[in-house]
C-alpha cells in the first residue's frame, strides 16, 4: 500500500516537473511536490525499519539465532491455542462471579 502511494507521489512530481519546465506552474508548486514525495519516501523508510525491527525482537524473543544484515521474514510455528471456557447463553460474564457491590433490581 505505501508503495503504491509512494509511486503516485513520484509520478505526480514527475508531471508537476514538466509542468514547471514547460512554465504552466510555479516554483513554489514543484517544491511541494518534491517535498510531499521526500516525505513519502522518509515514511517508507521508517516503516521498511520498524518492520525489520518488530522481526528481530520477534526472533530474539523465541530464541531463533539470526543475523541482523540478513534478517528475513520467517513463520512461526505455534500449537493451536486452546478453545476459551463456554459462557452459559445470554449471561453477562461481569455476573459470572459475585460481586457484593451490585445489588440485584427488584423483581
Amino acid at each position: 500500500m505505501l508503495l503504491a502511494e509512494l509511486d503516485a507521489v513520484r509520478t505526480r512530481a514527475d508531471i508537476l516537473s514538466q509542468q514547471y519546465k514547460n512554465g504552466n506552474i510555479s516554483l513554489t508548486e514543484l517544491s511541494a511536490a518534491e517535498e510531499d514525495l521526500a516525505d513519502k519516501e522518509e515514511e517508507l523508510s521508517q516503516k521498511l525499519l520498524n518492520e525489520k525491527l518488530t522481526l528481530y525482537e520477534l526472533a530474539f524473543t523465541i530464541n531463533r539465532d539470526v543475523k541482523g544484515e540478513t534478517l528475513e521474514k520467517f513463520e512461526l510455528d505455534m500449537e493451536e491455542l486452546p478453545s476459551p471456557p463456554v459462557l452459559p447463553h445470554g449471561q453477562p460474564t461481569i455476573t459470572l462471579t459475585y460481586c457484593s457491590e451490585i445489588q440485584r433490581p427488584d423483581r
